[in-house]
């Protein structure tokens, strides 16, 4: 019988899904950190090396990192429609004389 629903064969890898949002956190707000720049150059670079642009990002490629993301974790559980019985007992060795 096949259900709607997927066996997980690795759970374990579930685990990864919450330092995903964690570090898309991270990387959402690092603008905040963007500012102690100022104090450690000197004025005279400020305009070269803290100029980086409109000012305006773009949170897209974020997005995109955490679908990859998901889609890899999603890989690594290993879906199974069918049941799969993993043997956890090693296959006894033919005694030869």
């Amino acid at each position: 019988m096949i259900d709607l629903w997927p066996q997980w064969l690795r759970p374990l890898w579930l685990l990864a899904v919450p330092l995903l949002g964690w570090l898309l956190y991270k990387l959402w707000h690092r603008r905040k950190r963007a500012g102690r720049w100022q104090m450690i150059l000197p004025p005279a670079f400020h305009g070269v090396l803290l100029g980086g642009g409109s000012g305006s990002t773009s949170k897209l490629p974020w997005i995109a990192l955490g679908l990859a993301w998901a889609l890899v974790v999603l890989a690594l559980l290993g879906p199974s429609w069918q049941r799969v019985e993993e043997s956890r007992q090693r296959p006894a060795d033919p005694l030869v004389i």
